[in-house]
């Protein structure tokens, strides 16, 4: 069995992982939205959010995702 050790590359992801972000990127939906498909993606990020904080002994109002948009980048 091979060994990989690049992770800063790409990391293997678990079955269940996978399952589960193939099963919300099949959904549509801006979490910022007042439209139905914006709130159930909404409750999407907010039970990932109650389920990564439970698992790290956090709580979930004091837990943040990153975004997924790109950083502002300074130039000189």
């Amino acid at each position: 069995m091979p060994v990989y050790l690049d992770h800063a590359a790409t990391t293997t992801l678990a079955p269940e992982a996978l399952a589960a972000l193939t099963r919300e990127l099949a959904r549509t939906g801006n979490p910022s939205s007042l439209h139905g498909s914006g709130r159930r993606a909404r409750r999407s990020v907010e039970d990932a959010r109650e389920v990564l904080a439970a698992a790290a002994g956090a709580h979930p109002p004091k837990s943040s995702l990153p975004r997924a948009e790109p950083k502002p980048t300074t130039l000189p």
